[in-house]
């Protein structure tokens, strides 16, 4: 490890051209805990095109920033290989280019998926379950971090408690198109307590139910902030 005369270690030459941006320590030191290794990029090769494939895209350089400070590892992949094909990929998909940048600073790890085994399966289950290929890119464009969720541990355990819940196949696409944001949820945490709060205000489950079809933004809403004071008074 090559050290400064201080004794600390030297700044690499990204690190260098972070603080030149004017980047604070903080989010420096945060790029290098996160980038898994001993954090050395090219800054010709690697940090200048990301940054500036991502300013590019329409990204102000604070969304830039938040983005690397988020997924540094955007560093590793290749414009051609990795970050160009995402762009095309949700531009087919039906996405804006002013739509893609948003979704990259919404979910930069987008760029780590694979278009193959997990954007297409995620897309295609979408579809299955209902949606049309325009409601697909606007979940997307709503809820970019709905790219990097589980099928298996998040998706359909999310639908399957709907179903138990009462709402019928069209009714959990419809809310998903509605609200994608309810696919980020935690069921412990967030919609089994949404449901037992709304069940405290003498609803049956029938009427939850239907509640959350036609309003699932409901899911969102914080029960310390939303739901119980209004249920006090």
């Amino acid at each position: 490890v090559r050290r400064g005369s201080s004794g600390r270690d030297a700044v690499t030459p990204a690190e260098a051209y972070f603080e030149s941006l004017g980047w604070s320590e903080d989010d420096i030191a945060t790029v290098k805990s996160r980038y898994r290794g001993m954090f050395n990029p090219s800054l010709e090769d690697n940090v200048k095109p990301v940054l500036t494939w991502l300013a590019g895209h329409g990204l102000s350089d604070a969304q830039v920033r938040k983005s690397v400070v988020a997924h540094p590892r955007l560093f590793t992949y290749s414009l051609e290989n990795s970050l160009k094909p995402k762009e095309q990929w949700l531009l087919d998909l039906g996405l804006e280019k002013s739509q893609v940048a948003k979704t990259i600073a919404g979910c930069p790890r987008i760029c780590s998926l694979s278009i193959e085994d997990n954007l297409k399966p995620l897309v295609q289950w979408l579809l299955d379950l209902g949606l049309e290929k325009s409601q697909v890119a606007k979940a997307i464009a709503r809820f970019p971090p709905i790219c990097g969720l589980s099928l298996e541990a998040n998706l359909k355990p999310l639908v399957q408690w709907l179903l138990d819940l009462g709402l019928d196949k069209s009714q959990v696409a419809k809310a998903i198109a509605r609200h994608p944001q309810i696919c980020g949820l935690s069921l412990e945490a967030n919609l089994k307590p949404l449901v037992q709060c709304l069940l405290g205000l003498d609803l049956n489950k029938s009427q939850v139910s239907k509640a959350i079809a036609r309003f699932p933004q409901i899911c969102s809403l914080s029960l310390e902030a939303n739901l119980k004071p209004k249920v006090r008074l």
